[in-house]
């Protein structure tokens, strides 16, 4: 009840101030609309603050002891609707011109904040603060609140959504100001060359949570690409229950991916106002070219993971194929991104395509509502039709003709896509060696996918179309090939011998058994068994790290 009505005094305040700054423009009474602009401004830092931080004070007790108090963040994450949908359009909307840049800067310090890893530490949260953060009578402090990994997120991609049009043209700070001193040694850049913005698109498509949620209520719907009508759906109008894990972290993901094509629809068009012209001879291998390559790659990125995320339909999915083939061939670093977010230097260029990037993608296929589009991915992924090296062989276990049995899972209904082997697009890109594949997502992806068709209707056979005859694939028998062959790789591999240990770990681990079936438990077993008993190098190599 207290909620409910927080939420609607908030609401009654923003349109009081919409109001006034109505009145004033009609008024033509300039310094007017810039103090009612002025609150609106603080009142979005306001409720901003009041949702992501708690407040530490202390206070004396009766024997005179002082004592330390946390008051929990007072507002939830629907105050945050107002802010976006009635306030900051106000100040940084597409009609408005030549928007105050001390309001921008503030509000860019606040994002900057939201994009801070969590810490126990007080905050700079309210501009009269002094260093340390205390408050003007020095006993109000502010910190981090206790979900700041779910909340700050979530509110600094609302914000960013609305206002990046605005912003992607300019060039922002990359820390913190606390004082005059750090201001002059700030470094600058656009939003699209910050490192934290990365950090936080790039964990945001990698958001999928721990729980299953294979029944579809986490799908709310939609089809096609965001667009400029669809941003309402995005950061908030009600389709979304933003309280469940599942639809947050979808939230999240949709909130990324449009603010990631935000930033590269005018990083196109820097690019190619520096294109060279027609008949000059520029060198093909200059930064400019390149930064025009990394703007195509990330926009092919960005385009396969909307369509994969909006999309269930198979024929629909299966195109995606052949450009997430060449996405892969560029990803030959199989480093992560993650950097805890320390790092605060703009980077020279758009960041090349990691090995997590790919994952991103390939989970919403392999961890999709549809039980038939997670088999899809698992049948592409472990036989080597998704631009990932690998030396499965499909292994035919009998033509099918149209008059298909009782016991076969997937019939062939003449309606209905029929799925191909190959796509049928050819392409001259190299697959990414199998080596950059991270064991967290073959134990947290690909097996938890696997397992959640054991026991069903779909069940692993998958029919495929080949030369015009139907042949039963097993996708029991690719996972088993694939792990044997991953556990020979990361035995093989130079760099380190530790992913082989990490990997025998979590397979031979109580957190899998607990978790998983019978049926994948026996099949891990005995795949990673018989890869290590089968070559001695692999056998010496998981004695030398033990599990």
């Amino acid at each position: 009840k207290k909620t409910f009505m927080r939420q609607t005094i908030i609401v009654v305040i923003c349109e009081v101030l919409l109001g006034l700054l109505e009145f004033s423009a009609k008024c033509n009474d300039h310094e007017c609309v810039e103090a009612v602009k002025d609150a609106i401004h603080q009142a979005a830092l306001i409720i901003i603050r009041r949702v992501c931080y708690e407040t530490v004070h202390t206070e004396k007790g009766s024997d005179g002891a002082e004592k330390i108090k946390v008051q929990s963040r007072v507002l939830s994450l629907e105050a945050v609707r107002p802010i976006t949908g009635m306030l900051l359009p106000q100040l940084y909307g597409k009609d408005v011109e030549a928007p105050n840049e001390r309001r921008m800067l503030e509000i860019w310090h606040e994002i900057l904040l939201l994009l801070s890893p969590y810490s126990t530490s007080f905050v700079h949260v309210d501009l009269d603060e002094t260093s340390g953060g205390e408050g003007v009578d020095g006993t109000r402090r502010h910190r981090c609140c206790h979900d700041w990994n779910d909340v700050a997120p979530m509110v600094a991609t609302s914000i960013l959504c609305i206002i990046l049009p605005t912003f992607r043209k300019m060039e922002l700070p990359t820390t913190l100001q606390h004082d005059n001193e750090s201001m002059e040694k700030e470094l600058f850049c656009r939003p699209a060359y910050s490192s934290s913005v990365w950090h936080l698109i790039r964990k945001g498509l990698g958001r999928f949570g721990e729980t299953d949620n294979f029944g579809g209520s986490a799908r709310n719907g939609g089809s096609g690409p965001l667009d400029d009508e669809a941003v309402d759906k995005i950061y908030g109008d009600g389709l979304f229950d933003i309280t469940s894990p599942e639809s947050r972290d979808q939230l999240l993901r949709r909130r990324c991916s449009h603010i990631l094509r935000i930033l590269l629809e005018y990083e196109r068009v820097v690019v190619s106002k520096k294109a060279p012209a027609k008949g000059s001879s520029q060198e093909s291998g200059n930064s400019d070219d390149v930064a025009r390559k990394l703007v195509d790659l990330w926009t092919k990125y960005v385009l396969c993971f909307e369509m994969l995320e909006m999309e269930i339909e198979l024929h629909l999915v299966d195109q995606v194929w052949p450009t997430l083939i060449e996405l892969c061939a560029a990803c030959k670093n199989p480093s992560s991104f993650d950097d805890g977010g320390k790092e605060v230097e703009p980077i020279l260029r758009l960041p090349s395509i990691v090995w997590d990037d790919i994952a991103s993608v390939l989970s919403l296929v392999l961890l999709s509502d549809a039980p038939t589009m997670r088999k899809l991915g698992l049948f592409r992924f472990l036989g080597g039709y998704a631009g990932i090296e690998s030396t499965v062989t499909a292994k035919e276990s009998g033509t099918v003709q149209n008059s298909v049995t009782e016991s076969v899972y997937m019939k062939n209904p003449k309606a209905k896509y029929k799925i191909k082997k190959k796509t049928g697009i050819k392409t001259s890109a190299e697959p990414a060696p199998l080596s950059i594949v991270s064991i967290g997502f073959v134990v947290d992806v690909v097996i938890r996918s696997y397992d959640s068709l054991i026991g069903t209707k779909v069940g692993t056979n998958i029919q495929i179309d080949e030369g015009g005859k139907l042949i039963s694939e097993d996708v029991t028998c690719l996972l088993k090939t694939f792990m044997s062959n991953y556990v020979k790789t990361l035995a093989t591999a130079e760099e380190d011998n530790c992913r082989l240990s990490s990997l025998v770990s979590a397979v031979f681990g109580s957190k899998l058994i607990d978790t998983h079936k019978i049926r994948t438990v026996a099949l891990l077993y005995r795949s990673v068994a018989d890869a290590l008993e089968s070559d001695e190098r692999v056998t010496a190599t998981a004695a030398l790290e033990p599990a």
